[in-house]
């Protein structure tokens, strides 16, 4: 376990939130290869978008793994253009990174597209690339106190 996923687990604990960590040796970075190693589907993984607004506040989409994002629709819930969260800021802006952040314990403005709250349990990122975590899709809501929208490009 690395720092991070001692991290989220950590945080999982001390909220009494449910979690069940997976460890991999082969990488979580990307939805595909998430689902390879855990042998699952894109639609059971959830991904976070990070984004910025102009002054440099963290918004994050929770997204089923087999969806794509509608920038547009996120900013007008935002009210205000949003640009994508660099790579290398990622760890600055969530305390995770890149390819292993996780859906509980976000900083910043968090939004769940409805197609996450049908799905009960969900994997997410669990603190690292080689990481994932099952979590509740309600705790992934209620933790952040997220907005629950509409987030697919369809």
């Amino acid at each position: 376990m690395d720092e991070y996923e001692k991290k989220f687990a950590d945080y999982c604990k001390s909220k009494e939130l449910f979690f069940e960590p997976l460890y991999f040796e082969g990488s979580t970075h990307s939805v595909a290869e998430a689902a390879n190693v855990a042998g699952c589907t894109a639609e059971d993984l959830v991904k976070n978008i990070c984004l910025l607004t102009r002054s440099g506040g963290l918004v994050v989409a929770v997204l089923r793994g087999d969806l794509r994002l509608d920038k547009a629709k996120l900013e007008q819930l935002v009210g205000e253009r949003l640009s994508f969260c660099p790579v290398e800021q990622v760890l600055e802006k969530t305390g995770y990174p890149a390819g292993g952040v996780p859906s509980l314990g976000l900083n910043g403005r968090v939004f769940v597209d409805l197609l996450v709250v049908e799905r009960g349990v969900v994997l997410c990122g669990g603190g690292s690339s080689k990481s994932l975590a099952r979590v509740r899709a309600s705790d992934v809501v209620g933790d952040s106190g997220a907005v629950v929208a509409d987030l697919v490009k369809r």
